[in-house]
């Protein structure tokens, strides 16, 4: 058996150690500091609970804990050290996001296309460096995290409410001149229905609140290719004829990855704008896909967020952590909401019996006897009874309370989201929902009026062959009116239609047409032209007109002798009062003159006496 060599040992130049004892040396000490650093583990996670939630603690608990020993947990601090208003969350770094294997190709260039130039972590990665160390290490979560939040009601609710919302009464299209465009109107009406248009951008709104971004796809007819994918879409009657539409697909943003963008040129257009993009593998330009993007993030991030935008999920993050927090602890107050428990003479009992057993035993028989079923024993002299029970008042408004601060990142009113009704006496929830609808209609303006520019020429294309500038479209306000308020818009309409007919500014058969075009008119379904008068009915239209003109001038003579009568009677009382005013003037000329003789004969009076 040949024995293994011995090796020095520099600390003790005067001994030597084998290489099997040097081995179990260094097993055991990296052993010890793994307890070390389990037990220093523990102790933090003691302080700040599980990492996979967000926790709230105290800020004595936050002061105590150093960013350090957060990141080796996985953990960041939202907001200052010492700040009762910091969280405890899962930490995620700024780097290049995991994309699906198979969504990054291979795709040649186009001949007399030059080699794009790699723009990766070349570029990207002092980027990162530098949000890592001043920002608040809260990362893109990536998207199979995104997606798992999106199974969880409070992520979903907020999504499906708006997009259901956005697109529930859509949008109309119209002329913007005085031509008339009812047949184009009509078939791209139809046509959008056939494309499920409607439906696709409902789709493309939610899942923008999901991931931060969508992308819909226009599918043209044989430019299936991978050469044909990659050449830019010319939105022209030269390029595209009619009947050139296949549909309009929605691609989640896991499949889908910039190919190249600039990053020089912050003067050019398409500078952080991806020009071309990678569909699992295949090379499409951009201007075959229509963006969908609410909440863009700065340029120095788009690399991280697959150059899409901040999800409605990742802002609510916050949020639904804190009330799951309080959800459960609401949960489990009920079930401890009162501790009971007995004074009595420990030192009696632990000198009897230095193991505790006798102690033991005392509070087991209290656990088994404390029940309302049972009978609690105490001893008259060494045992009191004491019950502390914690008040259940006001939970409810507690856990309302946190449960409201979800609507905050959504702007959802908390009727439309969580059913919560306003209280108190005349209390409504109407000017709150109607800014709700003023919110979404400027989400409509800002986040689809661009895709939906784009859609709108390329359908046209597909209808008619060339685009009609003449026609536009426009969003239907949200706000619905009730049976009442409809009512009282059709007879104001028919009263204008009326007068505008009697005065010869339209005709009837024009007020029929407007009749058929309004979808709330109730007369939508009016078809051909108006039905022919019999001479009866002529007959009593003119005795109508006639009776109608003899009532006007009976009307007019009426309103002229009223005003001739008011004329006389107003001429009659200025009569009057000028009678009366020289009447007055003469009294008191009269009394004038007698007061003055009587002054002239008092002196005389007095001499003769």
């Amino acid at each position: 058996m040949k024995r293994k060599p011995k090796v020095p040992n520099p600390a003790y130049p005067g001994r030597v150690k084998t290489a099997a004892k040097q081995a179990v040396a260094s097993i055991a000490a990296a052993r010890a500091a793994k307890r070390r650093k389990a037990a220093r583990d523990n102790a933090i996670r003691g302080a700040v609970g599980k990492p996979d939630k967000a926790v709230r603690v105290t800020p004595q608990a936050l002061a105590k804990l150093s960013d350090a020993a957060l990141a080796r947990m996985g953990l960041a601090r939202l907001g200052a050290q010492g700040d009762e208003n910091a969280y405890i969350v899962r930490r995620r770094k700024f780097r290049a996001p995991d994309l699906y294997p198979g969504v990054v190709g291979g795709a040649s260039p186009l001949p007399g296309e030059p080699q794009q130039m790699a723009l990766d972590s070349a570029m990207v990665a002092p980027t990162y460096a530098w949000a890592n160390k001043f920002c608040s290490q809260v990362g893109f979560p990536g998207y199979p995290y995104l997606a798992e939040l999106a199974l969880r009601s409070e992520y979903r609710a907020p999504a499906e409410t708006t997009a259901k919302e956005m697109t529930r009464r859509w949008l109309k299209f119209k002329s913007a001149s005085a031509g008339d465009k009812s047949d184009k109107i009509k078939k791209m009406e139809e046509a959008n229905r056939n494309f499920h248009v409607r439906h696709t951008f409902r789709k493309a709104i939610e899942n923008d609140a999901y991931f931060g971004h969508y992308q819909l796809l226009m599918k043209i007819k044989g430019q299936d290719g991978d050469a044909a994918r990659q050449r830019p879409l010319k939105i022209d009657s030269s390029s595209l004829g009619k009947d050139c539409l296949e549909g309009l697909v929605g691609i989640e943003p896991i499949w889908t990855t910039p190919y190249s963008y600039n990053s020089t040129d912050p003067g050019a257009d398409d500078f952080f704008k991806p020009t071309s993009w990678f569909i699992l593998g295949k090379k499409t330009h951009a201007s075959r896909l229509l963006d969908i993007c609410s909440r863009p993030v700065p340029d120095l991030f788009k690399p991280a967020y697959n150059f899409g935008g901040l999800s409605l999920n990742q802002l609510m993050e916050v949020y639904v952590a804190q009330f799951y927090k309080v959800r459960d602890a609401v949960a489990e107050l009920p079930y401890n909401f009162s501790t009971s428990g007995i004074s009595t003479n420990m030192a009696t009992l632990l000198e009897e019996d230095d193991s505790g057993e006798t102690l033991r035993a005392r509070a087991e028989l209290f656990n088994q006897v404390k029940g309302n079923r049972g009978v609690m024993l105490l001893d008259k002299d060494t045992e009191e009874f004491f019950q502390f029970n914690v008040p259940l008042t006001s939970l409810d408004k507690l856990m309302a309370q946190f449960q409201e601060h979800m609507a905050a990142p959504s702007h959802t009113p908390l009727v439309k989201l969580l059913g919560v009704s306003p209280a108190g006496l005349n209390a409504s929830s109407e000017g709150e929902i109607s800014v709700y609808y003023d919110f979404l209609h400027s989400e409509q303006e800002s986040v689809l009026d661009v895709p939906m520019d784009t859609w709108v020429n390329v359908l046209q294309l597909h209808l008619f062959g060339k685009i009609d500038p003449d026609i536009v479209y426009e969003w239907v306000h949200l706000e619905e009116p009730d049976q009442a308020e409809l009512a009282s818009i059709r007879k104001s309409d028919a009263d204008a239609g009326q007068v505008y007919i009697t005065n010869g500014v339209i005709s009837p058969e024009e007020e029929r047409e407007r009749l058929q075009h309004d979808p709330e008119s109730g007369y939508s379904n009016l078809q051909g032209p108006p039905p022919e008068e019999t001479p009866d009915e002529t007959l009593q239209s003119n005795e109508l007109d006639h009776n109608a003109t003899q009532a006007d001038l009976d009307r007019n003579h009426q309103t002229q002798e009223g005003e001739a009568a008011r004329e006389h009677t107003t001429e009659e009382s200025e009569a009057s009062r000028e009678h009366e005013a020289d009447q007055k003037d003469a009294d008191r000329k009269l009394a004038e003159k007698t007061a003055a003789a009587k002054a002239k004969q008092a002196p005389k009076k007095k001499a003769a006496k």
